[in-house]
């Protein structure tokens, strides 16, 4: 029984979306989408760790980025990196939510240690 409720444990933390209760760099694992927005509007992307935001629904739905944001275009061409290479990213989230999504505002590759 306590194998039980242990693997139990385990399952819903691994399950349920990572939390970030304050801003500042968290890992998210490799790219999984990216969307490339409408008109002016922001841009979405989703990567294999989904974290939420206090004010946000805890979802799976991934990241938005503000177009009119100055590096913007510097994320975007990051994210396409890291997504063509398979390589896993950390995210800078700001702790806002918008359109559901917590908001990011830099992103970085993360380079897999050798073992």
């Amino acid at each position: 029984m306590r194998y039980f409720l242990l693997g139990s444990l385990i399952l819903t933390v691994i399950s349920s979306p990572a939390s970030a209760g304050s801003p500042g760099w968290f890992d998210a694992g490799k790219i999984t989408r990216i969307h490339s927005g409408h008109g002016d509007g922001a841009f979405l992307f989703s990567t294999e760790i989904n974290l939420s935001v206090a004010g946000c629904p805890a979802t799976t739905l991934g990241y938005v980025v503000k177009e009119n944001a100055s590096n913007s275009s510097r994320i975007y061409s990051t994210l396409l990196a890291a997504y063509m290479a398979q390589k896993p990213v950390s995210v800078y989230v700001t702790g806002a939510c918008l359109i559901e999504r917590p908001e990011i505002n830099a992103v970085q590759l993360k380079e897999v240690p050798y073992y």
